[in-house]
């Protein structure tokens, strides 16, 4: 294309980040699929620092109460105890831990990016699609009419003697076969205005301004790729959860503290009444066997390893997408084009039609016929343009809105 690639944007966009992301889900879906969207992210959010913070240790309160009466009068003992035993070294895997859930609040955040792109596209491919529907039907309809104005032609021929009657049916299977499309085309419109309002509601599609967008360069196509970072951040939290798992059979070292208030009544050792005291100390250990070592330690590498495959392998499935859509593109290109000949050369076929058909040359139908197949022909180059917004759809499903 002239001044090589230009950047994939829409005109309509408002400045960007998550905002600008909410005003664009905002404007083409549906309340329900808005409130799913933030109970994804409220989720998410909620997860991420379940995650966060596992490696804290829960602070525990407990309560006791005994009576021993093997003495009379019996003896009884209540007592409150808080303790906690927290580590505070575990030879890197807290540092993995933290990694692990940043990195899987990342993931999880690229995870309903995506979503609410998918949701996004199907509203616009709706959208676009009747859009381009609309004009389909306009063409099959001056298409109908020529059909119809053939077999008016070729009964007059037929009753005339100038044509048999094969070609008479000839013309009539034709007309029928273009109001058989006619016909699927506003089944497909109804299809499209189903597809719409599965998430969205749009009432009036055709009141809707939409979007147009651009090519976008390879390049930044793979920097911006959703899939790609949601895949990056795969890669980095799994290799987190691989080093945590290494880490957590080497030595640890954990801080123990209680404090107790104890009740005492009627024991010979200890004074009746209440009596506090507190322990505190440093605990080493080391893992000495665990039979199942090896195997979560393997597991969890190759886990990273899958997901470092799983990425580089999604980076090559996305230069294969950006290369079909850019033949397509080309190929579309080419098609309007070749629709824009066309119509030069009908303007001067109408308008000669015209000329003969004002000195009886031709009759009004034959007027008519070309009246039509140039609107036809001004239909398809729309159409195209229209097939051209599609194709762009899937590059925009997996890139964040522009700032």
């Amino acid at each position: 294309m002239k001044r090589g690639a230009r950047e994939l944007c829409w005109a309509l966009l408002l400045s960007g980040g998550l905002h600008a992301a909410s005003l664009e889900a905002e404007r083409y879906l549906s309340p329900l699929k808005l409130e799913s969207l933030e109970l994804l992210k409220e989720q998410n959010e909620e997860d991420s620092q379940k995650l966060l913070w596992q490696w804290v240790n829960p602070l525990n309160l407990t309560y006791s109460e005994s009576r021993n009466y093997d003495y009379s009068p019996s003896t009884r003992t209540k007592s409150y105890a808080i303790g906690v035993n927290q580590p505070i070294f575990k030879s890197g895997a807290i540092y993995h831990s933290i990694r692990y859930a940043k990195s899987s609040k990342r993931y999880g955040e690229a995870e309903i990016s995506l979503k609410e792109r998918e949701l996004i596209v199907k509203a616009l491919n709706a959208l676009f699609t009747l859009q381009k529907l609309d004009r389909e039907i306009q063409k099959q309809k001056l298409l109908v009419e020529n059909a119809a104005i053939d077999v008016e032609r070729k009964k007059e021929q037929f009753q005339a003697g100038f044509v048999d009657s094969g070609t008479l049916d000839n013309a009539i299977l034709d007309k029928n076969q273009a109001e058989i499309r006619a016909l699927e085309l506003e089944d497909s419109r109804l299809e499209a205005l189903k597809n719409l309002s599965d998430v969205s509601e749009i009432r009036d599609y055709r009141t809707i301004e939409l979007p147009r967008f651009y090519w976008i360069d390879k390049e930044s196509y793979l920097a911006q790729n959703l899939e790609l970072e949601r895949l990056r951040w795969d890669e980095e939290r799994q290799g987190a959860k691989y080093k945590e798992t290494v880490a957590s059979f080497l030595p640890q070292i954990s801080l123990q503290a209680d404090y107790y208030h104890q009740h005492n009544q009627n024991t010979r050792l200890l004074s009746d009444g209440w009596n506090d005291y507190k322990t505190a100390g440093v605990v080493l250990s080391i893992p000495f066997f665990d039979l199942t070592m090896s195997h979560q330690v393997q597991s969890a590498k190759i886990n990273h390893l899958k997901a470092s495959l799983e990425r580089a392998d999604a980076k090559r499935s996305e230069e294969n997408l950006y290369e079909r859509q850019k033949a397509k593109l080309n190929i579309l290109g080419e098609r309007k084009r070749n629709a824009s000949e066309d119509l030069k050369l009908y303007n001067s076929l109408l308008q000669d039609s015209i000329d003969r058909s004002a000195v009886g040359d031709l009759t009004e139908y034959d007027v008519k016929t070309m009246q039509n197949s140039k609107r036809s022909r001004e239909m398809d180059i729309q159409i195209y343009e229209l097939e051209e917004q599609i194709l762009f759809l899937d590059l925009y499903a997996k890139i964040p809105e522009a700032s």
